[in-house]
C-alpha cells in the first residue's frame, strides 16, 4: 500500500531547478533516500 503524499510548489520552482514535475519527484524520492540512510533512519537495502 502506497500513501500520497500531496506538495502544492508555484511553477517557478520547476524553472528554477530545470526540471519538470515528474523528474523532481523521481529527484525528491532519491534525495530522501539518501538523507535518511545517511542518518541512519533505513538501512541501504531500503535506500535502494
Amino acid at each position: 500500500m502506497n500513501i500520497e503524499i500531496k506538495l502544492e510548489l508555484p511553477p517557478a520552482i520547476f524553472s528554477a531547478l530545470r526540471t519538470d514535475p515528474s523528474d523532481f519527484v523521481k529527484q525528491m524520492r532519491l534525495a530522501a533516500a539518501a538523507k535518511w540512510y545517511e542518518i541512519g533512519r533505513i538501512s541501504q537495502s531500503k535506500a535502494s
